[in-house]
């Protein structure tokens, strides 16, 4: 009888091309990647000029926050790709950093918009409810500002939160050293499928056979 080989989930340089993603299309080159993440980095001054405003009128309010959803829209697509590149290898450091780079600059974006919560909770529903009806443009953020609404008594200072989200790019730590151990450092060990054929245990395969 012909020994059965032992299956696992392949290397992702032997996985063909057609069956991962493109992130080539997003960012052709890691030079391209780069240049986003300082084109990102360079807008997050341009909250300050808000800062102490959002109360100020409907129009202001409506300024501040489609900057704020531009910015979020440009740091966002930054994180998501070098968060997938850095599960394209758990073990490959280079990727490591990438990823850590970019929840850098989550973290630094969320850090420099803290100001928003605080100062929208600040406005009275009253008025909130005047500009949703006054100003069609804010239509799109209603749900943003009723969240904000219901959310008030835990809603803290705007130094506050701006200390705890700094604080995300620590805590995050925990859960990029998992990340690796998981994906990239820790055996799972073998067992036989239903067949009888041995199966290497990885992320890719576990929860089919849980």
């Amino acid at each position: 009888m012909v020994a059965q080989q032992e299956r696992s989930v392949p290397a992702r340089q032997d996985v063909p091309l057609e069956e991962t993603w493109a992130i080539e299309q997003v960012f052709a080159t890691s030079q391209a990647w780069e240049s986003a993440l300082a084109a990102a980095e360079a807008r997050l001054p341009r909250f300050d000029q808000y800062r102490g405003r959002l109360g100020e009128s409907a129009a202001t309010l409506l300024a501040a926050l489609q900057l704020r959803d531009d910015v979020v829209q440009a740091v966002d697509l930054v994180v998501t790709v070098a968060m997938m590149r850095r599960s394209e290898d758990a073990n490959d450091t280079t990727l490591q950093a990438m990823a850590d780079r970019g929840l850098g600059l989550y973290t630094r974006a969320n850090a420099a918009a803290a100001f928003y919560e605080p100062e929208i909770a600040a406005i009275p529903d009253a008025t909130l409810t005047e500009w949703l009806q006054g100003e069609s443009g804010l239509g799109r953020f209603r749900h943003a500002i009723e969240r904000i609404q219901d959310r008030k008594a835990h809603i803290r200072s705007a130094e506050v939160e701006e200390t705890l989200a700094r604080a995300y790019e620590v805590t995050s730590s925990l859960d990029a050293i998992r990340d690796i151990l998981e994906d990239g450092e820790l055996p799972l060990g073998t067992i036989h499928d239903a067949s009888g054929a041995g199966v290497k245990l990885e992320q890719g395969n576990l929860s089919h056979f849980l």
